[in-house]
């Protein structure tokens, strides 16, 4: 069986592993480590990738116009910081790289920044990963502006017209944004979430989910002078996070029926991070 033949089998192989494995029960195929080698082939590396460029763009030129409506998300993903010798290419991976147009530091690399593109039309629904870099910490501010156009770029370029972009709150995502619509600022004078690409206006979104975790966490922060305001029964009210940890302590001490954790009023470490725990404190439940 040639690559090509393959190619169809590693698809399934990537999309389930344990489907692969009955499949290979009923039918005539290749072996796991035989698709593996296959995999090891492609030329996948951080940057821009030509290879799957060129299949990308045979994808798009059959796209109607609203099907190329997209979004770029991009988010930094946790790796496991290590150095290993590439047999194949004679070099050492794990160090920060940012792709042939920018290069690689000495620096070893704990972190993936991924940036992501989705179609923005309800009946088309595809996503797909188009470029990945490897960054220690995180990525610089002045270079994470630079990757941010070159993607942009590089879309519009395959015909695909992007319209928003979105990411969470990190610093380094604030700063690089603030760049961004820094130019849209001096073309209107007004400060909106919204920068040029090509002269094309991209408009930025925070990321819902991290919104409310931020929120939260802003809240806990400052219990004793920061509200949140809101109107029930036709009058204004303000709720303090006093009130929560109030309602925590009763639910534990009399009743202990509510949903109220320690996690959730005290969160320690990476519990802080956890969406998950800041958006069920701010949900309807809790009042």
């Amino acid at each position: 069986m040639d690559d090509k033949a393959k190619m169809p089998c590693l698809s399934i192989f990537k999309r389930s592993s344990k489907a692969y494995a009955f499949l290979r029960r009923l039918i005539l195929l290749p072996c796991e480590s035989t698709l593996n080698l296959l995999l090891q082939n492609l030329p996948l590396k951080p940057g821009y990738n030509e290879f799957y460029a060129n299949h990308l763009r045979k994808v798009v030129e059959e796209m109607t116009h609203t099907e190329r409506l997209c979004l770029v998300l991009w988010d930094e993903w946790a790796l496991q910081e290590g150095l290993h010798f590439d047999e194949k290419e004679h070099v050492i991976r794990g160090y920060e790289d940012f792709g042939e147009q920018h290069g690689t530091t000495d620096r070893p690399t704990d972190h993936c920044l991924n940036f992501l593109v989705r179609s923005l039309d309800k009946d088309a629904h595809w996503k797909f990963l188009f470029s990945y870099y490897l960054v220690s910490k995180t990525c610089p501010t002045d270079v994470l502006v630079q990757l941010i156009v070159e993607n942009i770029e590089n879309l519009f370029a395959l015909g695909l017209r992007p319209m928003a972009s979105c990411c969470d709150q990190a610093s380094t995502n604030w700063a690089a944004i603030n760049k961004l619509i820094d130019a849209w600022k001096q073309l209107t004078g007004r400060y909106e979430p919204v920068y040029l690409v090509q002269g094309e206006p991209i408009v930025h979104f925070w990321d819902t989910p991290h919104l409310g975790k931020n929120l939260k966490n802003n809240w806990a922060k400052t219990h004793l002078y920061k509200s949140i305001a809101f109107e029930a029964d036709g009058e204004r009210k303000h709720a303090y996070w006093d009130h929560v940890v109030k309602l925590y302590e009763n639910d534990r001490d009399n009743f202990n029926v509510g949903f109220l954790t320690k996690e959730h009023i005290e969160p320690q470490g990476r519990q802080k991070m956890h969406v998950k725990l800041s958006l069920q404190v701010l949900s309807s439940t809790v009042g």
